[in-house]
């Protein structure tokens, strides 16, 4: 081979040598850039991941908010002195494991009036399980208590002639159901109080329905209803139990008022207990002494008048909630007019419940029923309150209800009316 061979074969050996470099270069800068490109993309994904945990986080703060406020409305930490809550753990479980998916942080503090409701601004700070990451919210609420009304529903609300309304009443559908039989006065239906409607209103316009001066008809914004919370209820009445303060049953159960003593579950000492609770039906009647809460899982029936004693001060309120309806029985009443003081709520949350306050019998009976408190029903049947046996029906708000708030745990509504990021 000559030299010039040689020189030749060296030479392609050195350019595919050289070649083979720059394919390892150019393999090895693609690789880089891949791996680099990779690690970005992992970063973006953790950081999204963080993202979503920091406002699930944030959400519960808001949720958890609320769920506090509708069991009390002077729930406002991080005002007046008290302390906001911080990095509180949002956990979830799933098959027995529970995992911190972040933290959430949250201060209420109160708003001005939202079209003549009070509201709230509540702040919901979340962080992503590693706190590297926060996400804000913020959300106005309004919250009242449902006894603002003289009557409350989200269901249909039928007034019939006879009828005397001395407050405000609100309902989803808001009937004047005047009887074209009866002559007047008969007929009419007094209206002492401003009437605020969800969807509609029919026969407002009847002249046999009266308007007190000044008393308005006007649409409002939809509002959630302050339900009864069977599991929350329980719990106080087995815990106040011990306390002598309360009593549970599991069954139904008969209440006279007159006789509380008869739940004292330690004889000999005072009793005056703050709430009665029974699973099942309870049957109520009585004069009252003391500010009670009474809660049946099932229906309430009224057995007879049920009334305060107004020489006790402050007066004392009763608040009579029915996971089911609020029931007058027909054997009720046969007894004559009928006396009725307190806070009615009925959640129509059992199996066949309208969520109503009705009373069963013939039409138009003899007896007329005095009512004094405030009424608020689910209302998923054809009328919320449904009264109409009676031929009388006097309806008086009690404005201590909503001013003193006196009826122990009551819930409240609460709605929100604006939610935003910052």
């Amino acid at each position: 081979m000559t030299h010039y061979s040689l020189q030749k074969i060296h030479s392609k050996r050195g350019q595919i040598l050289l070649f083979s470099l720059v394919v390892m270069v150019f393999l090895s800068t693609l690789l880089g850039a891949a791996m680099l490109r990779s690690d970005v993309q992992v970063k973006e994904i953790i950081n999204r991941k963080r993202l979503q945990e920091a406002f699930y986080a944030a959400e519960t703060g808001i949720d958890t908010a609320i769920y506090n406020l509708r069991q009390n409305s002077a729930w406002k930490p991080g005002q007046n002195g008290v302390a906001a809550i911080v990095d509180q753990p949002f956990n979830i479980t799933v098959a027995g494991s529970t995992t911190t998916i972040g933290y959430y942080s949250i201060t209420v503090i109160d708003a001005a009036q939202f079209n003549g409701w009070d509201s709230r601004w509540i702040t919901a700070q979340g962080k992503d399980r590693e706190g590297i990451i926060t996400r804000t919210i913020k959300a106005r609420v309004i919250v009242e208590s449902p006894t603002r009304f003289l009557i409350s529903t989200l269901g249909p609300l039928h007034m019939t002639s006879g009828s005397q309304l001395n407050a405000d009443i609100l309902a989803k559908d808001v009937y004047f159901d005047v009887n074209a039989s009866l002559p007047s006065p008969q007929n009419e239906i007094n209206v002492n109080g401003n009437v605020l409607y969800i969807n509609s209103k029919t026969g407002e316009t009847n002249p046999a329905v009266i308007f007190g001066s000044g008393k308005t008809i006007t649409k409002s914004p939809s509002i959630t209803f302050a339900g009864v919370d069977l599991n929350r209820y329980e719990q106080l009445s087995q815990d106040l139990q011990t306390q002598n303060l309360g009593y549970h049953s599991t069954g139904d159960l008969t209440v006279n008022l007159d006789n509380l003593s008869a739940f004292n579950q330690n004889p000999g000492s005072s009793f005056e207990p703050k709430i009665i609770y029974a699973k099942g039906n309870i049957y109520l009647s009585g004069e009252y002494d003391n500010s009670v809460l009474i809660v049946a899982g099932g229906n309430v029936y009224v057995n007879g008048s049920i009334i305060a004693n107004s020489s006790v001060q402050p007066v004392p309120q009763l608040g009579i909630f029915a996971k089911g309806d609020v029931i007058i029985p027909e054997s009720t009443m046969a007894t004559g007019d009928l006396n009725i003081e307190g806070f009615i709520l009925a959640d129509g949350g059992t199996p066949g419940s309208k969520g109503a306050f009705l009373a069963e019998g013939a039409k138009y009976s003899k007896a007329t029923l005095n009512f004094k408190g405030s009424i608020s029903v689910r209302g998923t049947g054809t009328n919320a309150v449904d009264l109409n046996v009676f031929k009388n029906r006097n309806y008086d708000f009690n404005s201590a209800l909503s001013n003193n708030r006196t009826i122990p745990f009551i819930p409240f509504i609460v709605n929100t009316v604006l939610w935003q990021e910052i």
